[in-house]
Parts: C-alpha cells; sequence; structure tokens
C-alpha cells in the first residue's frame, strides 16, 4: 500500500492526497489546506468519544463522597486515560485502513481516506502514549494498574478479538466497566458488585447493540459479512436478542439493589430508585426502538451523550437520585 501527502505551500491552499487502492489504480482527493488538515489530527484522536470518559466520575458520585472530589486528580486522571484510548483508536484505524476504505461511513476517517499518512499515525499515536504514561505516574498505583490493564485488553481487541463473533463484545463492555475500576482506583473508592454487575450488562447490551447497527447497514447494502468482524448477516436475529437480553438485564440488576442492604445505608428513600428503573426501561425501548428502524448513529454510547430524549431521562435520574438520598 502506498500513500503520500503534499501540503500547502506559499503558491496555493490546497493539499493533495494520493491513495491508491485495490478497486482503482489511483483514487486522488483534494482538500483544504491547514484547516483539513486540523482536523484530520482531531478526528484521528476521536476527541468527540472522550465524552465517555466521564465514567471516571461515577464511582464518585455513586459513593456520595462529593465532598472529597478533588478536581486536579480528576483532571490529571481523565486526560491520561483519554490520551490512552485515542492511541488504541489511532492504532486500530491504522490496522483497519483497507477495511475502512470500503465501509460506507469509515472511508472519510483521516487514514482511510488518505489525509493522514501511517507515518503521521505512528507519530500520533507514540505521542499519546507518551502522554498518558507521563500523567499515570502522577496517579496511585492501583489507577496505574487498571489503565495497563485497559490498554492491554485494547491491544488484544484491535490485535485481533474483534474477529472473533460475541467475545468482541464482551470486551467492549469490559473496556467500559474498566472506566469505572479506573475511576475508583484514583479516588481509593471500592467499586460495588452492585455497580460492575449493572456497568457489564447495560454496556454489554450497549456494544451489542453496536453490532445490531452494524449488521442492519450491512443487510441494507446486501452484503454478507462485516468488514473484519466474524459476523454475518445471519447473526442479525441473535445479536438483537443478546442486545436486549443484557440491556433489561442491567434493569434487574438495578431493582434487585433498591431492596438490598447496600441501596439502604446509601440512600434515605431507596424507594425512589424504583422511578429510575421505571426510566431506565423507558430509554431501553427508546433506543431499541430507534436501532431496530435502521435510525441509530454507529455509536449507541455517543447516541446517548447526544440525544435530547436521553440527556432528559439522565437529568431525570440524576433529580431522582438527589432525593433518593435526601438529607442523609
Amino acid at each position: 500500500m502506498q500513500m503520500t501527502y503534499r501540503s500547502a505551500d506559499s503558491a496555493g491552499d490546497q493539499a493533495v492526497v494520493d491513495t491508491p487502492s485495490k478497486k482503482s489504480a489511483s483514487a486522488v482527493g483534494v482538500f483544504p489546506g491547514r484547516p483539513t488538515q486540523l482536523n484530520a489530527w482531531i478526528n484521528a484522536l476521536r476527541l468527540h468519544h472522550w465524552s465517555k470518559n466521564v465514567l471516571i466520575l461515577m464511582p464518585l458520585l455513586l459513593s456520595h463522597r462529593f465532598q472529597q472530589w478533588r478536581v486536579l486528580a480528576s483532571l490529571k486522571s481523565f486526560f491520561a486515560f483519554s490520551c490512552c484510548a485515542s492511541a488504541f483508536y489511532v492504532f486500530n484505524d491504522l490496522l483497519d485502513i483497507e477495511a475502512d476504505r470500503v465501509h460506507p461511513y469509515k472511508a472519510t476517517r483521516p487514514f482511510a481516506s488518505g489525509r493522514l499518512n501511517i507515518r503521521q499515525g505512528l507519530i500520533l499515536l507514540a505521542t499519546c502514549l507518551a502522554a498518558s504514561i507521563a500523567l499515570a505516574w502522577m496517579l496511585p498505583l492501583s489507577a496505574r494498574i487498571v489503565l495497563i490493564l485497559y490498554a492491554l485488553t485494547n491491544l488484544s481487541y484491535s490485535a485481533g478479538v474483534k474477529q472473533i463473533v460475541f467475545l468482541d463484545v464482551l470486551v467492549l463492555a469490559l473496556l467500559y466497566t474498566l472506566r469505572l475500576l479506573f475511576g475508583g482506583a484514583v479516588e481509593y473508592i471500592d467499586v460495588s458488585f452492585w455497580t460492575l454487575a449493572f456497568s457489564l450488562f447495560l454496556f454489554l447490551g450497549l456494544a451489542s447493540l453496536k453490532r445490531w447497527t452494524e449488521l442492519l447497514s450491512l443487510t441494507e447494502r446486501q452484503g454478507a459479512r462485516l468488514a473484519r468482524r466474524g459476523y454475518m448477516s445471519s447473526h442479525l436475529a441473535t445479536v438483537r436478542f443478546l442486545s436486549q437480553c443484557s440491556l433489561y438485564l442491567s434493569v434487574v440488576v438495578l431493582a434487585f439493589y433498591v431492596n438490598s442492604e447496600a441501596a439502604s445505608m446509601l440512600y434515605r428513600y431507596p424507594q425512589m430508585l424504583w422511578l429510575v428503573c421505571l426510566l431506565l426501561l423507558v430509554w431501553i425501548r427508546r433506543v431499541t426502538l430507534i436501532t431496530s428502524r435502521g435510525l441509530m448513529a454507529e455509536d449507541p454510547v455517543l447516541f446517548a451523550f447526544k440525544d435530547l430524549g436521553s440527556q432528559l431521562i439522565a437529568v431525570l435520574v440524576i433529580v431522582l437520585g438527589a432525593l433518593a438520598v435526601g438529607s442523609r
């Protein structure tokens, strides 16, 4: 594979990308100069995915230790984790260049489109890893261990696990759960069994929903198999069932928690959390209905952050949580 990039010079304000592929001898694209190059770097880092890393703060919020919040420690942990995640986004994109070029949406990614070349990608990857290591060095040892585990899990996913049917979504769910463990380690908080069980089922359901969305898109294109994935169009019904079951199981876990001794110790009015269960059921029905209609964005977690209905439900959940805590 050959990829060349020529930057804008004083004679003009355009950059030319030459990205020969198997389908054509030479595909030439013309992009604006500096703005597009800057956007390419930002897109490669997937800065919009950093919103997922607010999960790092969840152990602190769920333990109700708001007065112990250390802003500087939270900022260091957030950027350490985010830089590590971006490094593996770049790594994954470099591995998937050829597959992304034939994908209807991923073909516009910086490396697949040729806006950035492999050498630039390797430099970006190394820079992100170095920044993550430098920031993580100032965090507790337990947090560094969780971050290393996250990196190794991410590496295994990119290197081959993502091609193994159903194991891939389990690893994706684990990657989200590791964010919670990392946040707990930073604040010296033991993440409870209830939180881990709830998050594992919830994120397993969302990871499966992501594959559900991809398989629906594959069916529309009359394809037989997802590129660099083990899934075939015949897996659609099974993936849909796994997604729905996992999401509803997260509600079951929450319902059991409401009647547990752990909830009565943390909440003055734990019965208010039943309304949270109902809201979660409404939200699950909403996202599964949107997905079944083929309207779900490729990443359901990002969809939840951007969707007005999901934001409204999140606000109601926070209000109910505050009411359940009471004056305790």
